[in-house]
């Protein structure tokens, strides 16, 4: 192979290894939503509070005043992850 096949196949296999590193840290991100009733729910009604209940969770960081829905969950430590985690079981149980 010549130098431009080998340099194309290189960039190939790190697009692929970084879209696998992207779907991993998506499906990290799931959200589930389950029914409990027998009837089938509309989604497009379910979100805009015609039907149904729906809890949206949306955890931010917030760096020099300035909002962010985008970080590094990683960075997050641990005694901030447990209070999420503990304020996100508050709201189960008060919506359950």
């Amino acid at each position: 192979m010549n130098e431009i096949e080998l340099q194309t196949d290189g960039d190939l296999q790190k697009i692929s290894q970084r879209k696998e590193n992207l779907l991993k840290e998506l499906d990290d991100l799931l959200l589930e939503t389950y029914q409990m009733e027998p009837v089938l729910i509309d989604e497009a009604r379910l979100v805009t509070g015609e039907e149904g209940c729906v809890c949206n969770i949306d955890i931010e960081m917030i760096e020099n005043g300035q909002k962010s829905g985008l970080f590094d969950s990683k960075k997050v430590s641990s005694s901030t992850k447990e209070k999420i985690s503990v304020l996100i079981d508050q709201v189960l149980e008060a919506i359950t």
